[in-house]
Formats: C-alpha cells, sequence, structure tokens
C-alpha cells in the first residue's frame, strides 16, 4: 500500500483504518 489513507486498502496493518503504513 501507499503511504496514504486508504480505508479499503487494510492490507497494511491496522483492517479498515487504512494508515499511513509503508
Amino acid at each position: 500500500t501507499r503511504s496514504k489513507t486508504y480505508p479499503a486498502v487494510s492490507k497494511c496493518r491496522y483492517p479498515g483504518v487504512g494508515v499511513s503504513t509503508p
């Protein structure tokens, strides 16, 4: 995922939150 707010992309760490994670 990109370092943006992606609510749909819960692949980083937080499901549904879409935090700015690398």
